[in-house]
């Protein structure tokens, strides 16, 4: 199979199934033979941790990112066992970004130490949805590096649908990369047209409770640094859209803008929801940790940590 067969195939991967019939593993195992016999250059890259958000709805009083969970490996917060993924990958990242509140930086002095981490710290001012945020750290990265960024709230995602997002995003030369979990009636849907492009978000926390079975993001995209002037327009055009000067503008919505713009966007359903925990409330903390509780470090470590897909 060629590298265009490929992304043709990923640009319509749910064609030969019924919604509830569609496999993710089945599916990821599949793009996994087709891309291992293509060659797949190896790249540096640098990683953004987007962890200013706060914990509020969680009722802590601090960021939501140092948040503690009891892994079967050990405890760690979120922001530490993101760390530690980035640190266990094949590919090379050279240098991790962890962008917080300026208020919130003295909650990050011990994580300060580690050499290859740099906290880039954003007003209130600033921080006006993830587009917004992620626009206003674009200088402190390296223009010739692609990007791996995570939400900071992404509790677990095994390290296997990481590597083949990027491996992915290298051998299709894609300006977006992101692995996607399919799934019935999710929180954010990622709605595909006929052609297999991204072109709508329906978001539950902006009134748009989609029901059926669709795509929801991993709180991971991979993307090329050049996709900062796209981003720059992006805004600029929310902002003449919005009522509201201080609404906040959401980068899930970059990617039907992109779409639109005729930029390589892949997503890719190789994701079990099952095995992907992100969190914003008290419940669903509480949530994931019963099922870490319920896990063995041996079962943990098959899903999590193994290269094996």
């Amino acid at each position: 199979m060629s590298k265009k067969d490929l992304f043709l195939e990923l640009q319509d991967p749910f064609k030969d199934f019924a919604n509830k019939n569609f496999c993710s593993h089945k599916f990821k195992q599949a793009v996994y033979k087709q891309s291992a016999n293509l060659f797949i250059e190896q790249k540096e890259y640098q990683a953004v941790i987007m962890a200013a958000g706060k914990g509020s709805r969680m009722n802590i009083d601090y960021p939501k990112t140092l948040y503690e969970f009891k892994y079967p490996s050990g405890n760690r917060s979120i922001l530490s066992n993101t760390l530690n993924l980035i640190n266990m990958l094949p590919q090379n990242v050279s240098k991790v970004f962890v962008i917080v509140r300026e208020e919130d930086l003295p909650f990050f002095n011990k994580m300060q130490k580690n050499t290859n981490v740099e906290f880039i710290t954003l007003s209130e001012n600033q921080i006006k949805g993830t587009a917004n945020c992620l626009l206003s750290v674009k200088e402190f990265l390296n223009k010739d590096l692609d990007i791996l960024m995570f939400w900071g709230d992404l509790v677990l995602i095994p390290k296997s649908d990481v590597e083949l997002s990027i491996d992915i995003h290298n051998l299709l030369e894609n300006s977006l990369t992101f692995p996607t979990r399919y799934k019935l009636n999710p929180y954010v849907a990622f709605l595909r047209n006929r052609k297999g492009k991204i072109n709508e978000i329906a978001h539950k926390n902006e009134g748009k409770n989609f029901r059926g079975w669709a795509e929801q993001d991993c709180s991971l995209f991979i993307f090329r640094y050049s996709l900062f002037s796209e981003l720059a327009e992006f805004i600029d055009t929310q902002k003449i859209l919005q009522s509201k000067e201080s609404n906040e503008i959401d980068f899930v919505h970059f990617i039907p803008f992109l779409s639109y713009a005729n930029k390589r966007i892949c997503p890719l359903p190789i994701s079990n929801d099952d095995y992907i925990y992100d969190i914003n409330t008290n419940d669903s903390a509480i949530y994931a940790q019963k099922k870490l509780s319920k896990m063995s470090k041996s079962e943990f470590k098959k899903i999590y940590l193994n290269n094996q897909i």
